[in-house]
């Protein structure tokens, strides 16, 4: 009797320890999982904040601003004239084939020229020289209602501050087309069959004290 009493007292002992060894394995498994799926959530998490941030530099990257002529203050794309009629363009866009389109929102209402330059455009903003003023570029003037590639001739409608200008080009074989909308309605071809040299740029002229995003 009493070696029965000893071995289901073992037994007993043992069935506890094994019952134990389980929990603390199940435990320990159950932990396992969970400190795997917070390291990958976490993982995840930086990976898509990484992902953000090179897509935020690659934008910025892209819409840097080159100054051509002139003086003008650029923080990422908005700029300010300082000076006569400073000239800057896009640095790293150029179109050369489909069709493209831009948008410049206006903080200010005065004497701009917004529209595109080719590779060989140079502005001189002491002659009052800038986008739109020679045969390697073309511009929307909404402050005296004009379009300008070397002369001007009427076109579109008085600008106000705030007043969205949106400038399209679409490329066809070797030439191309320009036109030009304020708020989202069109103001009609501006320039056909225009020749490029070169890329195309888009580009903006400034009167001192200007500025427009």
């Amino acid at each position: 009797a009493s070696n029965t009493l000893n071995m289901t007292s073992g037994l007993s002992c043992l069935i506890s320890e094994l019952k134990s060894n389980i929990c603390i394995e199940a435990l320990e498994r159950l932990a396992a999982r969970l400190w795997s799926r917070i390291v990958n959530a976490s993982s995840a998490a930086d990976l898509r904040k990484k992902e953000d941030e090179e897509e935020e530099e690659e934008k910025e990257e892209v819409s840097r601003l080159l100054v051509l002529s002139g003086r003008a203050h650029v923080s990422k794309c908005h700029v300010t004239g300082l000076s006569n009629f400073s000239s800057v363009r896009l640095v790293n866009l150029s179109l050369r084939t489909e069709s493209w389109y831009y948008e410049v929102t206006l903080i200010t209402d005065g004497l701009m020229q917004i529209g595109f330059c080719d590779s060989l455009f140079e502005g001189d903003s002491r002659q009052g020289h800038g986008v739109g003023d020679n045969r390697h570029s073309w511009a929307f003037d909404g402050y005296r209602c004009k379009k300008w590639n070397r002369t001007s001739q009427e076109y579109g409608r008085k600008w106000r501050s705030g007043d969205v200008i949106g400038c399209f080009v679409q490329f066809k074989d070797m030439n191309a087309t320009i036109r030009f909308t304020l708020n989202g309605e069109s103001l009609g071809d501006a320039f056909t069959d225009i020749e490029v040299n070169g890329n195309l740029y888009p580009a903006i002229s400034l009167n001192l004290g200007q500025s427009a995003v």
